[in-house]
């Protein structure tokens, strides 16, 4: 289950008037005995719609400032209005993280804290990325008055329900797997120690490292943790291990690719094991991340193998 964690800063707007406290008067038992004038808080949004990989921030702005800190109160709840599914989601597998002040006992979220003469704070989200293609997510932002605090969320005191969209964004995997292999007269590829890397390389000659196993070099990519652009992908034999040099021969291994809920597709890459040529690199084809998160892959020849685009 893919994880979200919740980030938060505050950004402060100062303000030269002078301002009176807008403190109420609470009785012990919680009864309000003076005029409640306390500033509102108002959300810059109703909903939010964040891809993986992406953030996205929500603005709470007052109608007027006050002289000392305020609290709000957020959490991440399951529904709205279904009070049997209105509690603090804390089993998922979705993060709560408060960065500027200390955090709650479980079940209750995290403060958000107002500074002094701020007519404005910011909520900022992050949604990780992770490697299923579950598809989206949603659950609801709750944003509350704190006990007793000086700001409330609605002129009625009810809180602010903001309902979260976690745009699925399908991985797409890469890999040179040869395990049961063969090579010249039977030879097990694998068994014998020979070993392949593959690479994603910048246009700016970066390489991004894959995860390497014993039979197999892949990626697993969203993305959204790429910037937009042109990547090649290269091919290496990093080691030969048990298996003879001589004579020369050439290495057929597949290289797969494939877009979660969509057929893999597959070409075949030859190595040469020349003792002059094993270090040089095969043009495996490239990846084109687009703005919008799609991607088109390619191989040596131009001809696409993935279009996420259509």
């Amino acid at each position: 289950m893919m994880k979200h964690i919740l980030y938060k800063t505050a950004s402060i707007a100062l303000i030269g008037l002078a301002m009176a406290s807008c403190d109420p008067e609470f009785t012990e038992t919680g009864m309000l005995t003076t005029e409640d004038k306390r500033p509102v808080a108002t959300a810059s949004v109703s909903s939010l719609l964040i891809e993986e990989g992406k953030d996205a921030t929500i603005k709470f702005t007052l109608d007027k400032a006050i002289i000392e800190p305020s609290i709000l109160l957020v959490s991440v709840v399951g529904a709205e209005n279904d009070e049997e599914n209105n509690q603090v989601l804390e089993d998922l597998s979705l993060n709560i993280q408060d960065q500027t002040s200390s955090s709650l006992e479980q079940g209750r979220g995290f403060e958000l804290k107002i500074p002094a003469y701020a007519t404005e704070v910011e909520l900022n989200i992050s949604a990780l990325v992770d490697s299923y293609s579950e598809g989206n997510e949603k659950h609801v932002l709750r944003i509350e008055d704190h006990t007793y605090n000086r700001v409330k969320t609605s002129k009625e005191g009810n809180p602010i329900f903001i309902p979260i969209t976690i745009k699925d964004i399908p991985s797409l995997d890469l890999a040179i797997n040869h395990e049961s292999v063969l090579g010249p007269n039977g030879t097990d590829l694998c068994e014998a120690g020979v070993e392949f890397y593959l690479y994603l390389v910048s246009a700016d000659g970066t390489y991004i490292d894959p995860v390497q196993d014993d039979c197999s070099s892949k990626f697993t990519l969203n993305a959204n943790t790429l910037k937009s652009g042109e990547y090649t992908i290269e091919g290496y034999i990093g080691g030969y291990g048990d298996f003879p040099r001589d004579p020369v021969v050439n290495l057929t291994v597949p290289f797969s690719m494939g877009v979660a809920k969509k057929a893999s597709n597959s070409v075949n890459l030859t190595f040469n094991t020349a003792n002059d040529k094993w270090t040089e690199f095969v043009d495996a084809g490239t990846v084109t991340v687009n703005e919008d998160s799609t991607y088109i892959v390619k191989d040596a020849n131009g001809k696409v193998l993935v279009d996420t685009t259509k």
